[in-house]
């Protein structure tokens, strides 16, 4: 069984109470545009990383379109860890 990196449980806490105060409406996962307001950045980087080859940012496609992606908030927190 994988081991959780140090730190992932307080990392995660943090960023869930984060997430339900910025979004109460959120259930665990977060839009593309959510995601970007929540990191700081803009809609296009968010795209680009779940996109990207090596080390994606984790997302589920919810859409027939290549925008439409919903981010789950214990994958956000994995992927800003580092692994």
């Amino acid at each position: 069984m994988a081991r959780e990196k140090y730190g992932y449980r307080e990392h995660y806490e943090v960023v869930l109470r984060r997430c339900e105060e910025m979004f109460p409406t959120s259930l665990g996962m977060l839009t593309t545009e959510q995601t970007a307001t929540f990191l700081g950045c803009n809609v296009k980087t968010v795209i680009k990383n779940i996109q990207k080859r090596s080390n994606p940012l984790p997302a589920v496609n919810i859409g027939v379109g290549r925008t439409m992606y919903r981010v789950p908030i214990a994958g956000l927190v994995k992927w800003t860890v580092g692994g």
